[in-house]
């Protein structure tokens, strides 16, 4: 198969979008298929909304002639041109969506935090941009050849939200496999890291968890709260060597933190409103991430040496695995799936 990923960032950026796009590639690469990747570029990452979507499209166009399946990682930056693209040229494609761009840009404007779980079903008054983004969004998701969802939690939020035909939905799971750490995590009595997600956007709920930092320090001072922008390199290394991660957002579907956090044997915090909920159990420490007091009580909770070392052994005995191997095999599958349906009218 000949496949072209679209998406809005990839290495050196940090971020999902970007790891996924990469070890997707290398993945279809391996079983054969000739893959690229198109992302925006610096110039078009200064454009306007519109324009930007317009030079993507523009630039994408010429590269679908020789494409037979086309991947957007998103619904509206990339996902809404390479809808287009694809459909002016009859081509296969396929919506990955593992994030809410509406929701995300509604949290930012008002800066109410509302659950991504509740959003759809709260009454609330839309701007003239978050009307847009969710037309056309709906539209690229109606026009889609197929769509991806993550988790089923997210895809039963859309499904009603947007009226979307269940015969076009599929549900792929991210990349989970954790590493086995024969020694466990080495404490470190004098200082503590807890990694948080460097974002400054309002859904990371990065005053909430500053300020419940800052009183739980005063009970225990060793720990530290890392959430300073990095490079790629660097914020590996910051994972590796850290404490715990802490992803106490607002609302998440399936943060690529805390898979990281997972795959190195970290124990974590996370938002209640996640995704993952069924699939992560009990090696998460869920929090109410609109509650000061009790993201404090859950950071002092992991630095108590006995419950960290309790969380510590539930991730070494998780085994949920699920490969990028397996991902791109099951993206082909979609594509198979629609073509058997497709042939069969």
């Amino acid at each position: 198969m000949r496949i072209l990923i679209t998406t809005g960032i990839f290495p050196p950026d940090i971020g999902g979008p970007a790891k996924y796009a990469l070890n997707l590639q290398k993945s279809f690469k391996k079983a054969g298929h000739m893959t690229s990747v198109a992302s925006y570029n610096s110039t078009e990452r200064m454009l306007p909304t519109g324009i930007r979507h317009l030079f993507f499209l523009l630039r994408i166009l010429p590269r679908l002639f020789l494409t037979d399946i086309v991947i957007a990682l998103d619904t509206f930056s990339v996902g809404l041109p390479s809808v287009i693209a694809a459909s002016l040229l009859g081509k296969f494609s396929v919506l990955r969506i593992g994030g809410d761009f509406l929701w995300e840009t509604y949290e930012e404007r008002t800066k109410k935090p509302i659950f991504l779980s509740e959003f759809y079903r709260t009454p609330k008054i839309l701007s003239l941009k978050e009307k847009t983004i969710f037309s056309l969004s709906g539209w690229a998701m109606r026009h889609a050849s197929s769509l991806v969802f993550t988790t089923n939690w997210l895809k039963e939020i859309f499904k009603k939200a947007y009226s979307l035909n269940p015969e076009r939905l599929s549900i792929i799971n991210n990349y989970f496999e954790p590493l086995l750490i024969e020694n466990g995590n080495q404490l470190n009595d004098k200082e503590k890291f807890f990694i948080s997600s460097a974002r400054n956007i309002f859904i990371k709920n990065k005053d909430k968890v500053s300020t419940a930092f800052n009183l739980a320090q005063k009970k225990d001072p060793t720990i530290k709260l890392v959430d300073k922008q990095m490079d790629f390199d660097s914020f590996q290394e910051a994972i590796a060597s850290s404490y715990a991660i802490i992803v106490a957002s607002v609302s998440e579907v399936s943060p690529n933190l805390i898979l990281e956090a997972i795959q190195r044997g970290k124990p974590f915090i996370v938002t209640k409103d996640i995704g993952m909920k069924d699939i992560l159990g009990d090696i998460a420490v869920f929090v109410d991430p609109l509650s000061v007091n009790d993201i404090g009580q859950k950071v002092l909770f992991l630095a108590d040496k006995q419950n960290y070392a309790k969380q510590t052994a539930k991730i070494r005995n998780w085994d949920f695995h699920h490969s990028w191997d397996e991902i791109a095999t099951e993206f082909i599958s979609v594509y198979e799936k629609y073509d058997t349906r497709r042939k069969g009218r």
